[in-house]
């Protein structure tokens, strides 16, 4: 089994951008504006929760596609991703 050193730079890279800069360039651009207030709580949990998740993503790519550890990552990638979405969208709700 090689490990797929690629993969991982490309992937865990998208995915950092997408669970930890988007978001808090976006929290800060509407914390600017004024048009929404964020916990400092909420913004912490926010970049521990993207952490895991950009780990998942280069551990999912860690492995050739037609592996059995693959597929595994990737179903609990998918469900990570799930729970930190509903997670964005719960504590918006609340704030």
């Amino acid at each position: 089994m090689k490990i797929q050193i690629k993969e991982m730079i490309i992937y865990g890279t998208l995915k950092a951008v997408f669970y930890l800069v988007l978001p808090i360039i976006l929290i800060n651009i509407l914390s600017d504006i004024g048009i929404m207030q964020f916990s400092s709580i909420f913004i912490t949990f926010l970049i521990i929760i993207g952490a895991i998740g950009t780990f998942f993503a280069v551990l999912k790519h860690t492995f050739p596609k037609d592996t059995v550890a693959n597929s595994v990552v990737g179903i609990i990638d998918s469900i990570y991703s799930g729970i930190f979405l509903f997670y964005i969208s719960y504590k918006n709700q609340n704030i």
